[in-house]
């Protein structure tokens, strides 16, 4: 045991270093990397970790430190022996080290097409479990994936919306998801070039009333105003959330997320390269886009889970993470330089060299 211990106290130490004490607040969460039980894989279970990271940081309130977060600080050889940390001395001393007042751990299994999830969260404080949960998902990996946003609300005490309820906020109330289709599989390997899906024919009437999913992600600004170039600014939609389509023209979508909340997208087809509804099925898909991430990198999953490009990043990562270049400025995805809008004022550019990010500039 004492070799066990000792590397131990070199995590604990690397970690006092990393966070320096000054700087820490009683805000702060840990999400630690969800474990793979039966008939599981870790890629899917990564995914999981990610979306569970993203969804927490969305309820506001907290600043989540995710494995990403570990593994760029301590490496990921030592991260690995950090995040394998589960019982409870063990959390209770990492989380004191790292100055958050609650750490999330659990663990997903799959028994005969039966989905079960474990979460709990630990008061770091009190060293005791404040909350658990166990949900059985049916439905395969889309349903899964659903299960996440309201697992986490239920874990953290914060019940979403009922259909035809006002939420806590005065939000528009909850849009209920329907359940999932078993759909064939399809080839989308080539999505560089070709991220229309099969129906990418249908008209703006054939889009109203449909349910998909974001394969990027959007900002909104105040009043769930949005708009196609993507300002890289105000609140994010993440990759993968579903959404249902209200209206389609040619000047506006609106649409509502899982959420409850309302979007309405200012369109103009000079800046989107297309009409709205190609846009629309560029830019959105019927399958969740985030079974396609496993062979995303833990940077890849950073950037992503942040809205952000960063050096080292593939462009299909810097895709989802940024969304769709606006095409009067970048005419192609082949092009080493896009061009993206931080504000009506304001671009940054990012570079790429052998289809990976080499630097991002602007104004």
């Amino acid at each position: 045991m004492a070799p066990l211990k000792n590397t131990r106290n070199l995590l604990i130490f690397a970690l006092i270093v990393a966070f320096p004490m000054q700087v820490l607040s009683m805000d702060k969460i840990a999400v630690m990397e969800l474990k793979a039980k039966s008939g599981i894989k870790q890629a899917q279970m990564d995914v999981l970790s990610d979306m569970l990271a993203t969804q927490i940081r969305n309820l506001g309130g907290y600043e989540v430190v995710t494995r990403s977060d570990i593994e760029s600080m301590l490496g990921l050889e030592k991260a690995k022996e950090f995040i394998g940390c589960d019982d409870a001395s063990c959390l209770a001393e990492i989380g004191g080290v790292l100055g958050v007042q609650y750490l999330v751990t659990g663990n997903v299994a799959l028994f005969g097409g039966v989905y079960a999830i474990n979460l709990k969260i630990i008061d770091i404080k009190h060293a005791k479990v404040k909350n658990s949960i166990f949900r059985k998902v049916t439905g395969g990996e889309a349903a899964l994936l659903d299960a996440v946003p309201l697992a986490v609300s239920s874990l953290m005490g914060r019940k979403p919306s009922l259909p035809g309820q006002q939420g806590n906020q005065g939000r528009h109330p909850q849009t209920p998801m329907p359940p999932p289709r078993n759909r064939s599989p399809r080839d989308d390997t080539n999505a560089m070039s070709s991220a229309i899906p099969a129906s990418g024919d249908l008209g703006p009437r054939d889009l109203e009333g449909r349910y998909m999913f974001l394969r990027y992600n959007l900002r909104f600004q105040h009043g769930g105003k949005a708009s196609c170039v993507n300002y890289l600014t105000g609140k994010m939609i993440p990759a993968g959330t579903r959404i249902k389509i209200l209206k389609v023209t040619n000047k506006e979508i609106t649409f509502m997320t899982s959420e409850g909340q309302k979007i309405r997208l200012r369109f103009v087809q000079k800046w989107a390269g297309k009409k709205a509804a190609q846009w629309i099925q560029t830019v959105m898909s019927q399958n969740d886009p985030r079974t396609e991430w496993s062979d995303f990198t833990s940077l890849e999953r950073q950037g992503i889970s942040q809205g952000k490009a960063i050096v080292g990043m593939r462009k299909k990562a810097v895709l989802v993470a940024l969304g769709w270049p606006p095409a009067h400025r970048t005419k192609s995805l082949d092009s080493n330089r896009w061009t993206y809008w931080r504000t009506r004022f304001g671009t940054i550019v990012v570079h790429f060299e052998n289809g990976r990010v080499s630097s991002i500039g602007g104004r």
